[in-house]
């Protein structure tokens, strides 16, 4: 495959903690066409692809997956890990 374009979106997230739990959890769905980092609590998406559809395909993926992580902290803080997510 050759690369054509390449994007780098940054996420901002409430802690480091939870940018770390949800790279853990895009990283097997993504590896492929998107890297991801976390910088501080910062999840940063790198990714590339042939041509604009091939990308917005991509982009349109990590933020369905993103939801749901997010979502499913959000759920799993106020049921039962407290501030455990919220922390630092």
């Amino acid at each position: 495959m050759t690369t054509k374009y390449e994007f780098e979106i940054e996420i901002p997230l409430p802690s480091k903690k939870m940018a770390e739990i949800i790279k853990k959890s895009l990283d097997p769905e993504n590896y492929v066409y998107v890297k991801l980092f976390v910088k501080e609590n910062i999840l940063v998406a790198k990714g590339h692809g042939e041509d604009a559809g091939s990308i917005l395909h991509t982009i349109d993926d990590l933020f369905w997956c993103l939801l749901v992580a997010y979502e499913s902290l959000n759920v799993l803080s106020k049921n039962r890990l407290g501030n455990f997510i919220n922390d630092s």
